[in-house]
């Protein structure tokens, strides 16, 4: 688990605008409003990170034996499409083996995974008991910006304190992998997921340089 204590919260207001992967990105948004530490202020209290590159995520239970430090790898799973986008949900790989968007960037606390001859997947709004999606549009969706990297500060130390945490909105704790209810389906990355059926396990998700 993270653990850290917060002295002092600086709140900002930014105004930022950047170009990377060949778009701007334009104005951004979360669909909650949250009511504690943000990302930015985080972020300005050098408590967090809202840039990272090239890197890809793997998730690692907070209940369950793993079998190395950086647990499960993810890819972007398919979730169907509609009005000429696609629809991307976090998977294991083991449940989708396909890895068609093997790089992912974080841009001023937005998502935007890429591949070889690919449309940019760009990370939306997450609600709660929801998947982590990405949409791939042409013109791209705007990211939302609610994710950051929490650098670990056990206390105690752990076997993959080199490795930063992903989080939304300052929130590490509450990613599940979540199986189907058929056999056979894709085992995707929920936030605050309902696990009163049993099929979710608590995870952390951790971000790897590639």
């Amino acid at each position: 688990m993270i653990s850290f204590t917060i002295f002092k919260l600086v709140v900002l207001a930014l105004g930022v605008s950047s170009t990377c992967l060949g778009f701007t990105i334009p104005e951004q948004r979360r669909d909650f409003t949250s009511t504690g530490p943000t990302c930015a202020s985080l972020a300005a209290a050098s408590l967090s990170f809202l840039n990272s590159s090239n890197f890809m995520l793997t998730a690692f239970f907070n209940n369950l034996p793993n079998d190395n430090i950086t647990g499960v790898p993810l890819v972007l799973g398919e979730n169907g499409g509609a009005d000429g986008k696609e629809f991307r949900v976090l998977s294991t790989f083991a449940s989708f083996p396909s890895n068609d968007y093997p790089t992912i960037n974080m841009i001023n606390g937005g998502l935007v995974a890429s591949g070889p001859d690919r449309l940019n997947a760009v990370g939306t709004a997450v609600g709660t008991n929801a998947e982590i999606s990405f949409t791939v549009a042409n013109p791209p969706v705007a990211p939302a910006d609610i994710y950051c990297g929490i650098p670990s500060t056990s206390a105690n130390g752990c076997d993959n304190c080199q490795f930063a945490r992903l989080s939304i909105e300052t929130d590490t704790d509450s990613f599940s992998l979540c199986r189907p209810t058929t056999p056979g389906g894709q085992v995707n990355v929920v936030y605050k997921a309902d696990s009163s059926d049993g099929n979710c396990d608590s995870v952390q998700l951790l971000i790897i340089p590639n």
